[in-house]
């Protein structure tokens, strides 16, 4: 009898293991984290520069960091992992 109780404990403190499906969601949204701050970096990047040669590069930094942010998250969206309440800027 102590066998059994002492199973069933132990099933009580076991921890669910991730999926892959869990462990991609998990890495699209770190993925997504990842992205926000390289595009506040190349806008912080784009309002600090002082060279007029270095303009056009932070532009385009930015607009890919952007870019990606963007399409990360459409890709959680349908995923169903982010809402419409979520802000881009």
């Amino acid at each position: 009898m102590s066998i059994g109780w002492k199973r069933f404990f132990n099933l009580l403190h076991m921890t669910p293991k991730k999926t892959e499906s869990d462990k991609n969601k998990e890495e699209l949204l770190n993925d997504i984290i990842l992205a926000r701050d390289e595009w506040q970096q190349a806008k912080n990047y784009f309002n600090n520069v002082n060279d007029d040669g270095l303009t056009d590069h932070a532009i385009t930094l930015c607009r890919a960091a952007e870019q990606k942010y963007v399409y990360l998250l459409q890709l959680a969206k349908q995923e169903g992992l982010v809402n419409n309440n979520i802000s881009i800027s």
